[in-house]
């Protein structure tokens, strides 16, 4: 086989184009160094290698540092708080928090968590019957402790927490026939906490004065009309005291006990509702700064809301139809416009109506939402903390405590249900914890008992 030879010729660089002469290519006049250096020339390659390399590697790291999806600056970095949080929930298994001057990025594995599904449940006696609670530091050391009203014995007991949404075995006093609802408020102005009871067989009210110490005087009572079934506290004539008003459901008014400053009251002002009132609530609707009062008039299916006027008196009711048998409500703003809603429970047509203020002291029609199992209490609280207010219904024939939660708007999801002692009657809302999440206390009447079910996840 003919063999080809080459010819190394020299190369005039001087013909070479001025865009070559700027590349990193080997030209013979390079070879011919190598030749006379044949050390130097080695270093020379040597280290032209590594340079290379290192070009590489530092190529390789900045892509691979443009496709990476987060990139922080260090010096942006510190541990200041800020009220600003922003989260984002990502499928990785670690946990990371980086805190920044204007922001904290939180990443977190996703997880599930069953809200109110831990229940702790208190006795409240054989045949007790608890029918209404309410919560309130009673003995002033930082702890909410539980009040309930107790209609098959005729008594109210009080559960002390113990610090850790744990409860003594409850403390009684006796009440007059069927206590039926209870509230708290100081009625002498003493900065302790005083009970008052409605006593629905009895048609007065009771109120327990508060001696400290754990201990309650004996009721003294005021009369009423014929079957009191709620109870609403609020400084009616703005004279610093806090009054007591009461529906009577056995008639068609409603009654305002005055206070006379020292824990007394006059004799009951009455005023017309409407047939049957059952509940009622005390809120400033039209903003002039002065208590109005809303009832549900359960015999008649409507609200009413009677205007207050100067010199303690209110106008003629407004009425609003709603469902079937309203027998609670509550008053509060849902929709975040800065003025008061009503919320109502409608026992016979198993759903519950929220009537939007128009803020020309009128109220829209209602507007509905479906329990299917005769709500007989109704509240509002932020449950899931998005700062819209949310709301929560006793189930009474499903013992279940239904939540909706509020879309934003006064706009609500359908209703989340939680299973509950038999025939839940009333509810509270309050931290028993003091984890800063809201807990739900129940008073489940045909169980004799009072449940409370933690804002835990399990």
């Amino acid at each position: 086989m003919a063999s080809t030879k080459y010819e190394l010729r020299e190369r005039d660089d001087n013909n070479i184009p001025s865009s070559t002469t700027s590349k990193p290519c080997l030209n013979l006049q390079l070879i011919r160094k190598f030749r006379q250096y044949p050390i130097h020339s080695g270093i020379i390659v040597a280290l032209s290698i590594i340079i290379l390399v290192a070009l590489i590697t530092c190529i390789t790291v900045f892509t691979r540092g443009r496709t990476s999806p987060t990139t922080l600056s260090l010096s942006t970095l510190t541990t200041t708080t800020t009220t600003t949080t922003t989260t984002t929930t990502t499928t990785t298994t670690t946990t990371t928090t980086v805190t920044m001057t204007t922001s904290t990025l939180t990443t977190q594995t996703t997880s599930s968590c069953n809200k109110f599904m831990k229940q702790m449940n208190y006795s409240t006696g054989a045949g007790s019957y608890p029918h209404s609670v309410s919560v309130v530091d009673i003995d002033q050391d930082g702890n909410i402790d539980i009040v309930v009203a107790n209609k098959g014995t005729n008594n109210i007991g009080i559960f002390y927490n113990k610090g850790d949404a744990k409860f003594d075995t409850q403390v009684t006093y006796h009440t007059g026939n069927k206590p039926y609802y209870v509230s708290t408020g100081d009625f002498d102005g003493d900065r302790k906490v005083d009970i008052a009871v409605a006593n629905s067989e009895s048609n007065n009210v009771g109120i327990f004065m508060n001696m400290g110490n754990r201990t309650f005087a004996s009721q003294v009572t005021y009369r009423t009309g014929p079957v009191p079934t709620s109870i609403a506290i609020a400084d009616i004539d703005q004279d610093g005291n806090v009054d007591i008003i009461v529906p009577h459901s056995g008639s068609e008014g409603i009654g305002i006990l005055y206070n006379l400053g020292n824990g007394t009251f006059k004799d009951i002002v009455v005023y017309f509702s409407g047939f049957e009132p059952y509940s009622v609530a005390v809120m400033d609707i039209d903003g002039d700064n002065r208590s109005d009062i809303i009832v549900a008039n359960s015999g008649d299916n409507d609200i009413s809301v009677l205007i207050s006027q100067d010199n303690r008196t209110f106008a003629d009711p407004v009425r609003y139809p709603v469902g079937e048998e309203p027998v609670s409500l509550f008053v509060i703003d849902v929709n975040d416009d800065e003025r008061a809603d009503i919320l109502v429970a409608n026992r016979e047509s198993s759903n519950i109506g929220i009537l939007m203020n128009n803020g020309n002291r009128t109220f829209a029609a209602q507007v509905t939402y479906p329990t299917n199992a005769k709500p007989y209490f109704i509240t509002a609280a932020d449950l899931n903390y998005d700062k819209k207010i949310d709301i929560l219904v006793a189930n009474q024939h499903s013992s279940s405590i239904g939540i909706f939660y509020n879309k934003g708007n006064g706009v609500f999801d359908k209703q989340v249900t939680y299973p509950d002692g038999v025939s839940p009657e009333s509810l509270a809302v309050a931290d028993l914890n003091k984890n800063n999440k809201l807990d739900i206390i129940a008073a489940n009447a045909d169980s004799d008992r009072v449940a409370v079910l933690l804002d835990e996840c399990v």
